[in-house]
């Protein structure tokens, strides 16, 4: 009985973090949410109304450095053999956390960068 207890409260534990951790990441998508990239055609002389800063990309390479080490956490933690619940579960709840906020820091860089480019 004491162990069914534990195992719960460890249950919950986990899923209090990883529902910690889906709500941070749903916030790596800094560079999708802030980044205004250069307009596709900018007329010579035209003043560009772009990002030019790399605060939000480098945001989001920090959360997705977070995501894919938490990633490896489920992956290679102890619960894995021993708990009821598969690798495969964690995986896919962990992955978006590197995944998204990844995809928009490379958004992120490449618009950023586009504006840089285009100022110059």
């Amino acid at each position: 009985m004491a162990r069914r207890a534990a195992r719960r409260r460890g249950s919950r534990l986990l899923g209090g973090l990883v529902s910690c951790l889906l709500a941070l990441g749903a916030a790596g998508g800094c560079s999708f949410a802030f980044v205004t990239p250069p307009p596709a055609n900018p007329q010579p002389g035209q003043q560009l109304d772009c990002s030019t800063s790399y605060v939000d990309p480098i945001v989001d390479t920090a959360l997705a450095a977070l995501g894919g080490l938490f990633s490896l956490l489920i992956l290679s933690g102890p619960c894995i053999d021993v708990c009821d619940d598969s690798k495969t579960k964690g995986v896919i709840l962990s992955l978006p956390l590197f995944i998204l906020p990844t995809i928009s820091a490379i958004y992120g860089y490449s618009k950023v960068g586009a504006c840089r480019a285009a100022r110059h």
